[in-house]
């Protein structure tokens, strides 16, 4: 149970459909999102790829897989906490419309981390199920120490799960984006799934903590603590405030507590305060472990920490063990001081869960976590001063300031056939301290501009993007702290949006391309290695490029097979074709002609 070494998850496996079903529709919510990390979720839903690895190479998978869940996924996530590479990809455009950034309150946090996903047999379209993973991880490429539960449903007509506050939290998201198609139907759904317990537990409850996002109340805590009084607790956090663990040891005698937590935390709250603890930090040899690898200089890539992530508290009454996993950190933000506390800030979710089996034990995961050496019994130190690397209120608020603004990107072509003129405008001028000054970049054009002169010239079409960032910087007492905020705004270009077109264009710049993404599409499983080989192809020897491309089935028994027994593949390659004739990309006329007949016979596509 929870063996550092045996007991892993693989993110894109989780998120793959079961066998015989595809993915219908799929929410997700995070506090941080890396582009790239969304860009390599596709792969795993469309290709059973894994997320990890350099993407730099797959931009015809990538292009491919995205296309497939074109508005079948939304994407919610915290306001300015876009986390985006230093290399611009034009494959992010793409992703525009599956993000929704959410503002949370002051002094508070969107922190939710979970995936639920509505799946469809293939075969019989009525035949539907769903998946649910809650997480501690953003969606971002960290490799931090997380804790994720997956587990499976299906609805059930008159059947009523009880997870009001999570289904509550669920359908208050999908209201914030009525454009999303399937959002109906999710709310529709949500009370009548019936959950699969996971091995070894039952009574499995999802939960919601923190501030309703559309109404004045406030959800409480994301725990169930049934009881006034357990035997043991365990609680997992890499952040801690004092408040929160008052609250929480409350419930347990003195000597029966354990705390796991990053040193760095145990050490600013200090021994006293924890005396009624047993603090267990994350070993450092771990969290450094790639720095310390022999091979770094060989593999060429930055050595990222491996810190705690994971958030989960079990308590113990008598035989029963009960856990709590997600993404609430042991903090005053995420908890508060009780059941009802008005502290709890954070949008929060957690899954709750019951065990009697001894591997769900805390004893059971003490030794095992202890005797791997994950984690070592803490040793305190002095507090160090963290003050010149904290934000000042004076900080925080200006950071709420601009990410609660409503921000517009529009884009004129002010001259024919010439660039765009892009400027970045908000619905009210963000009030500022006389101590903090401001300035914004756009994703893909350089140059820094004031708040009161957002605008770049002669601005290409391919480099037109949603995405921008404002840079706070605070100058107090020769001290200057900096805080960057990635957003995303409402963008409008002048005579439409055409990029997605003239980015087709550009991949699929020969007929060769063309019609060998197009044979790629009548594959009733897609390879993503023949993806990479039509990408490669102006590289490759025209000789071998002939020879792997003859060996598949030809093109004409292809469509036939297709329309005869596969139509959903016919149909997915008729919308691409319709779509290469809008953007004007080149295709063969002995393709055109051939695809005629199939054209007419089904009648599709638009």
């Amino acid at each position: 149970m929870l063996n550092s070494e045996k007991d892993r998850l693989d993110y894109g496996e989780q998120l793959r459909p079961p066998a015989g079903y595809e993915l219908e529709a799929a929410i997700a919510t995070t506090y941080t999102l890396d582009l790239n990390t969304l860009l390599a979720i596709p792969i795993a839903l469309c290709f059973s790829d894994s997320l990890d690895g350099d993407l730099k190479g797959e931009k015809f998978a990538l292009y491919d897989a995205v296309n497939q869940l074109s508005g079948k996924i939304k994407v919610f996530f915290q306001q300015g906490c876009l986390s985006v590479p230093q290399e611009y990809n034009r494959l992010f455009t793409l992703l525009e419309p599956m993000l929704l950034p959410v503002v949370p309150q002051e002094f508070a946090s969107f922190h939710p981390k979970l995936w639920l996903l509505r799946y469809k047999h293939k075969t019989n379209p009525q035949d539907i199920c769903y998946r649910s993973i809650i997480l501690s991880r953003n969606l971002t490429f960290d490799r931090s120490w997380d804790i994720a539960l997956s587990f499976d449903g299906v609805v059930q007509s008159g059947h009523n799960n009880e997870n009001d506050s999570w289904n509550e939290f669920i359908r208050e998201l999908l209201s914030l984006s009525p454009e999303f198609k399937y959002a109906q139907q999710l709310k529709e759904d949500l009370a009548s799934i019936k959950w699969d317990n996971i091995s070894k537990f039952y009574d499995t409850q999802l939960l919601a903590g923190g501030p309703s996002l559309t109404r004045i109340k406030n959800r409480g805590v994301p725990l169930d603590l049934r009881y006034s009084q357990y035997d043991k607790i365990m609680v997992v956090s890499p952040f801690l405030h004092p408040a929160a663990l008052q609250w929480l040891a409350q419930y347990v005698p003195p000597k029966k507590r354990f705390l796991f937590s990053r040193a760095e935390e145990l050490n600013a709250l200090g021994a006293e305060a924890l005396q009624d603890w047993q603090c267990y930090a994350i070993n450092a040899l771990l969290v450094d472990s790639e720095e310390r690898f022999d091979q770094i200089e060989e593999r060429q890539t930055t050595p990222q920490p491996q810190n705690l992530h994971a958030k989960m508290i079990i308590t113990e009454k008598r035989k029963t063990a009960y856990w709590h996993l997600g993404s609430a950190n042991a903090s005053l933000a995420a908890l508060g001081k009780g059941p009802r506390s008005k502290e709890v800030r954070n949008n929060e979710t957690m899954v709750s869960m019951k065990a009697r089996h001894s591997s769900a034990k805390i004893s059971a995961l003490f030794e095992q976590w202890t005797k791997q050496n994950l984690f070592i019994p803490h040793v305190f130190s002095e507090k160090t001063s963290e003050a010149e690397n904290q934000q000042s209120p004076q900080l925080r608020l200006a950071v709420h300031e601009i990410i609660e603004k409503q921000w517009y990107i529009s884009a004129s072509q002010e001259r024919l056939n010439e660039g765009y003129t892009v400027r970045i405008s908000v619905d009210r001028e963000p009030t500022l301290p006389h101590s903090i000054s401001a300035h914004v970049e756009h994703l893909a054009i350089s140059g820094k501009r004031e708040l009161s002169s957002m605008i770049w010239e002669d601005v290409k079409g391919a480099k037109i993007s949603s995405f921008f960032k404002v840079t706070l910087r605070e100058d107090k007492a020769e001290i200057a702290h900096e805080k960057a905020l990635f957003l995303k705004g409402h963008l409008a270009i002048e005579g439409g949006d055409h990029r997605a077109e003239k980015l087709m264009q550009s991949m699929f710049n020969s007929k060769e391309k063309a019609i060998s993404y197009l044979q790629m599409l009548l594959e009733v499983k897609p390879d993503k290695n023949f993806l990479s080989a039509i990408e490669r192809q102006s590289q490759l020897d025209l000789e071998v490029l002939g020879s792997y491309l003859l060996s598949n089935t030809p093109l004409f028994e292809q469509l036939l097979l297709a329309a005869s027994r596969h139509q959903q593949v016919l149909k997915r390659v008729a919308k691409t074709v319709h779509k290469m004739r809008e953007a004007d990309v080149e295709l063969p006329e002995e393709f055109l002609c051939l695809w005629t007949h199939f054209e007419e016979r089904m009648r599709v596509y638009k």
